[in-house]
């Protein structure tokens, strides 16, 4: 992540909360180091969603175009994992930028990638891996040898122990707790708070301490 070299203009792609976190969070890393990128504006089907908002920046574009090439970068600022898809179907690779913020701390021979988001205070350890359109929340912690699939998205305070295998398309929210050498399938949902310590071996909704299925 800290080998990227952001474009001179760039966008947000999606301008709802998780949208005015990152453009905050991008603002705060500034202050810290040079090496962030300079958002320009926000790309959302909701023109006017940033109005009641006390923002320089406003919703330049609607995301129905379906043409993000003619923009030098973008940042992906949308949980939902088939929009996500959809984009990178759609958008040259080398346009799709992630960030971290200065307070993550990555582990020797971690590989992340480029499109990868990160949030403030998030570790990831030593030989894990994070494909693309990842996200991953506030103070989260991967653990070592932890590999996790494209487009999930990992809300804030999640402890995956290592040699954890999270699939595609997975939602895990915040503060869950994955034990060590745990599998979850493609597409499955982790509810806040829960704890899984046996694999998952298909998608659906899983909640509680021990994680039971509910849908």
């Amino acid at each position: 992540m800290e080998g990227i070299q952001y474009s001179k203009e760039s966008v947000i792609i999606g301008a709802g909360g998780f949208g005015r976190e990152l453009l905050s969070f991008i603002n705060h890393s500034r202050k810290f180091k040079g090496n962030v990128p300079n958002i320009v504006g926000f790309v959302d089907d909701n023109l006017t969603a940033l109005d009641p908002f006390n923002l320089d920046l406003k919703v330049i574009d609607s995301l129905s175009n379906n043409d993000l090439n003619r923009y030098e970068s973008i940042l992906l600022a949308i949980n939902s994992s088939e929009v996500k898809r959809t984009i990178f179907s759609n958008t040259e690779p080398s346009k799709i930028q992630g960030f971290a913020h200065h307070t993550c701390i990555f582990g020797d021979r971690a590989k992340i990638d480029q499109s990868v988001v990160l949030f403030s205070n998030v570790l990831i350890s030593c030989d894990a891996e994070v494909s693309k359109g990842v996200f991953i929340n506030c103070g989260s912690q991967i653990g070592h040898d932890v590999f996790i699939d494209e487009f999930t998205n990992i809300m804030a305070n999640v402890d995956l122990g290592g040699n954890c295998r999270i699939g595609k398309n997975v939602l895990i929210g915040t503060g869950s707790t994955i034990y060590p050498g745990v599998k979850i399938a493609d597409n499955a949902i982790i509810g806040a708070g829960s704890v899984v310590f046996r694999n998952i071996k298909e998608s659906g909704t899983y909640v509680g301490n021990p994680a039971k299925k509910i849908f």
